[in-house]
């Protein structure tokens, strides 16, 4: 008799979690705890984008620095890579004369998301510019280096790293930060940082 009632008990305390918590709603806790989908899950989607930009610039053979502007337009075929075309003018005066340097180009760029706060990209481009100089015929000693870049047309490539930063009000819309190295075929170079906005549609 009391080998039967032991086993009785044995048999009522292995079932008991059996009879509070089904198999269903014990899978159905772990899934949800577990679940992977905010992880896995992709949110990005290929994009246009442009963006516009200001800042300063500096070339190696010129004695002062200058202005310069740029606006792109791309399209960001995965998170991380994009191809990109813009337009970048580059005013100096120097030598009682304006020289104004018009670049069109295009480029490859790359990019890498820190974090939800930080994008970092990367590029290569390459392109034309177009050179000319206001004014100058009231030039004072200005070398004769500097006078053939009127109306001149050449080949660059430039090298862009910067960071973007996402704004938290405004959907699609990010702060960026620039550093340009150029580099034209004719061997002067240029060095330029800059700022600005780049919206996605």
């Amino acid at each position: 008799m009391l080998h039967k009632l032991k086993l009785s008990s044995i048999f009522l305390l292995l079932s008991l979690p059996l009879a509070t918590y089904s198999f269903d709603t014990i899978t159905s806790n772990y899934l949800n705890i577990n679940n992977l989908d905010d992880v896995t899950k992709s949110t990005f989607k290929p994009t246009p984008y442009i963006n516009i930009n200001g800042g300063w610039g500096q070339q190696t053979n010129m004695p002062n620095g200058g202005g310069t502007f740029l606006a792109n337009i791309g399209y960001r075929f995965v998170e991380s890579f994009a191809l990109e075309f813009g337009y970048q003018t580059f005013i100096v005066d120097a030598y009682n004369t304006t020289q104004v340097n018009n670049y069109f180009s295009g480029a490859g760029k790359f990019y890498y998301k820190i974090n939800n706060y930080v994008t970092a990209a990367v590029a290569t481009s390459v392109g034309i510019s177009y050179t000319n100089v206001n004014n100058i015929s009231n030039q004072q000693n200005a070398p004769a280096s500097y006078l053939s870049t009127n109306n001149q047309i050449g080949g660059f490539v430039a090298f862009p790293v910067g960071l973007m930063f996402p704004i938290k009000y405004v959907d699609n819309l990010s702060l960026k930060v620039d550093y340009i190295y150029a580099l034209s075929f004719s061997g002067a170079s240029q060095n330029f940082v800059t700022s600005g906005l780049q919206y996605s549609f």
